[in-house]
């Protein structure tokens, strides 16, 4: 789907936990280290603050031995029920994206559902959507 400033892709995934058991995995420094990362790569290092206007930064190694850094500021925090950031990958092009993670309790547990907007093209699309797919599977085996 397109929008007026770019691509949006939706990812949702069921966990069996709790939302605020995954909310706290979401924005915990430590816990997030210990699942987030892309395909293949890792998570080397996460800061975070999260509160309206609050920054964050996430270092992730990559495959290939080359690095990407993410980096925002949260614009919604509803604990245990959504996170809204600022997105933006470096190296890459100076705009910012925006993405939206909910969690949605039900009989089997959680469903995260990711939302991210404001993507500038279909190949940011298809990594992102690869991404989005490894980190949550990545979640769902910490959890």
């Amino acid at each position: 789907m397109t929008g007026p400033t770019g691509l949006r892709l939706v990812t949702r995934r069921l966990i069996p936990a709790s939302p605020e058991r995954l909310f706290e995995a979401w924005t915990s420094p430590v816990l997030l280290r210990q699942w987030w990362g892309p395909p293949g790569g890792r998570c080397t290092n996460a800061t975070l603050e999260p509160v309206v206007g609050g920054s964050y930064r996430l270092d992730n190694a990559l495959a290939d031995g080359s690095s990407v850094v993410i980096s925002g500021r949260f614009t919604l925090i509803d604990a245990p029920r959504q996170l809204a950031y600022t997105w933006q990958v470096r190296p890459g092009p100076e705009r910012s994206e925006l993405v939206t993670v909910t969690f949605d309790a039900c009989d089997a547990g959680t469903e995260v559902t990711v939302e991210h907007l404001q993507i500038s093209g279909e190949n940011s699309r298809t990594e992102h959507a690869a991404g989005w797919t490894a980190c949550l599977d990545r979640l769902t085996a910490y959890i």
